[in-house]
C-alpha cells in the first residue's frame, strides 16, 4: 500500500513538471494528462521500481531511461487522446494522438529536457525505494 501511495505522489509530481515543460507546447489538452499522471506513476512504478531497485550501476540508469520514455509515452497517449476528443473535424484522431506522442519524443530528446529529466527519473527511483524501506 506503501508503494502504491509513493508511486501516486511520483507520478503527481511528475505531472507538475510536466506542466512547468509542455504548458504552452499543449495547451489545454495538456490538462488530460496532468490527471492521468498519478495513474502513470503508478503504472510506471508497477513496471520498472523492482527492476530498478535490483539493479547496480549503469542497468540502474538504464531502467530510468526505459521508465522516463515510458512514462512521457503514456503521459503523451493522455494529452494525444484529450486533444482528440477536443479537436475540430479538420484532423482525425488518430493522427492527433501520433502527433502528441512523436512530438514529446522529440522534444524529450533533441531540446536538452532528456539532460535533466534522466537523473530526475533515477532521483525518483531512488526516493520511492527509500520510502518503500522506512
Amino acid at each position: 500500500m506503501r508503494r502504491r501511495s509513493s508511486l501516486f505522489l511520483a507520478g503527481a509530481l511528475w505531472g507538475l513538471v510536466a506542466w512547468g515543460l509542455g504548458a504552452r507546447v499543449y495547451g489545454t489538452a495538456l490538462w488530460g494528462g496532468i490527471a492521468a499522471a498519478p495513474f502513470i506513476g503508478v503504472v510506471i512504478g508497477a513496471m520498472t521500481q523492482t527492476r530498478f531497485e535490483d539493479a547496480a550501476g549503469w542497468r540502474r540508469w538504464a531502467v530510468a531511461l526505459f521508465s522516463l520514455y515510458l512514462g512521457a509515452t503514456l503521459f503523451a497517449l493522455a494529452v494525444g487522446v484529450t486533444d482528440a476528443l477536443t479537436v475540430s473535424a479538420a484532423r482525425r484522431g488518430a493522427e492527433v494522438v501520433y502527433e502528441a506522442v512523436l512530438g514529446t519524443w522529440w522534444g524529450l530528446t533533441l531540446t536538452g529536457f532528456l539532460i535533466a529529466l534522466w537523473p530526475l527519473a533515477w532521483l525518483t527511483h531512488i526516493v520511492v525505494a527509500w520510502v518503500d524501506e522506512s
